[in-house]
């Protein structure tokens, strides 16, 4: 996924290897040949493959004189080739008005075409280098440093959300101990309220009792007092003929 865009990009353009041969000829070093084509668009891959196969057609083909003395050949930092400035145009040449490299012209005596078998995948072979960098490396390394870092990302988002489970469970927990309050408070307001009926049907019931045996002494009363009144009536009749 990471590189996937790259490589799209390498099979739209090609390799310049007719490039990077007719610069050699002309006394470009391999520092000034990446840089150029660098501005051009072409990727390190590209680059790096152009001028494998350019030492290898340079190793076939008759030497071609150099317009100029070739200084000592730099060492190629591909590693690093992402953050090299520009380098300023020589004295005597200018890249930008370099016109457009012709397509090199066969030799009169042909040579049979080398038999080059195709670079081994990466799996099955181990990395290939060009000048001392070795670009697979370069890539597992980055591998390993985006890996590296979405491994510590998600060791700080699992960390926070421990904390938010811890706090949940806390969360949740005092809710319970609320919800068991508020129930065991219901029910003594139950047993209270079921105690207060039944002590105020007690009551209905002692006063209609009384209400009962206080009818029954009037009735009584009611019996007594005439029958009282008539012995009283009588004994003050005697008194009075005792008197005379």
């Amino acid at each position: 996924m990471l590189f996937g865009a790259k490589k799209v990009e390498e099979e739209d353009k090609g390799i310049p290897v007719s490039q990077v041969l007719t610069m050699k000829s002309q006394g470009y070093n391999n520092q000034q040949i990446v840089s150029y084509l660098k501005s051009q668009g072409y990727s390190l891959t590209q680059i790096r493959d152009a001028l494998t196969q350019a030492e290898i057609k340079g190793s076939v083909a008759p030497p071609i004189q150099p317009m100029m003395e070739q200084p000592p050949e730099e060492a190629v930092n591909l590693e690093g080739a992402e953050s090299i400035p520009e380098i300023p145009p020589l004295p005597d040449m200018n890249l930008e008005a370099v016109p457009p490299i012709p397509e090199l012209e066969k030799p009169t005596n042909e040579i049979p075409p080398l038999e080059v078998p195709p670079p081994p995948k990466p799996s099955e072979s181990a990395p290939t280098s060009t000048e001392g960098v070795n670009v697979e490396q370069v890539v597992d390394e980055l591998q390993r440093i985006i890996e590296g870092i979405i491994e510590d990302k998600w060791k700080t988002v699992e960390e926070k959300l421990a904390g938010l489970e811890a706090w949940k469970a806390k969360l949740e927990e005092k809710v319970k101990n609320l919800s068991d309050q508020v129930n065991a408070s219901n029910l003594r307001i139950d047993d209270l309220s079921k105690s207060l009926i039944g002590k105020s049907e007690s009551y209905q019931k002692t006063l209609e009792d009384v209400n009962t045996e206080m009818m029954a002494v009037e009735k009584i009363m009611g019996k007594l007092i005439p029958s009282l009144s008539e012995e009283i009536k009588s004994l003050r009749d005697i008194v009075e003929k005792m008197k005379k």
